[in-house]
């Protein structure tokens, strides 16, 4: 150890949870303000810490909407701590996360799915032909908009049926 340094900070390096590359750091713009995605370069997957979905679509109930509802089996180990990750569906999607870290990961593909459910208008958006469409749309900030149908879409509206009244 350096006299002058009184401890020493070790970057840990994030890798894909399910190719094993290293993530690249990318520079993302979001409601709240700017950040750094982790995102696969291999697979196009990205991962987002605690707290940055919040950044992203400007609203804190959407990410604690995601992460506090997932439970279902996941195959996948968190990127940040290891730990085995649990799935939340949300529509015909099941996103990956850490109940740990309090995580999220993307696969390739799951963002623009999302911006499917969310509106008709980007049923367009496709991400085998070109894998950095994701980022693209991640720094738009369009996935997570309009904010009304992505309550709807985490909490869908429930509806109540009364058994008939027997006389």
């Amino acid at each position: 150890m350096h006299p002058d340094v009184p401890f020493m900070v070790v970057a840990r390096t994030l890798r894909c949870p399910r190719d094993g590359k290293e993530v690249l750091l990318e520079s993302v713009q979001g409601r709240k303000g700017q950040f750094q995605l982790d995102v696969c370069p291999k697979c196009g997957g990205a991962w987002f810490d605690k707290g940055e979905i919040t950044k992203i679509s400007g609203s804190r109930e959407i990410e604690r909407m995601i992460v506090e509802y997932a439970g279902g089996d996941s195959s996948l180990a968190c990127p940040h701590c290891g730990q085995k990750m649990v799935n939340r569906p949300v529509g015909d999607i099941r996103l990956d996360v850490c109940a740990k870290c309090k995580g999220v990961w993307f696969d390739l593909g799951e963002i623009e799915k999302a911006v499917r459910m969310l509106g008709g208008e980007f049923s367009d958006v496709e991400s085998q032909e070109n894998p950095n469409l994701a980022r693209a749309i991640l720094g738009a900030g369009i996935v997570f908009a309009p904010l009304s149908a992505m309550h709807n879409l985490l909490q869908p509206p429930m509806k109540k049926r009364y058994p008939p009244d027997v006389l």
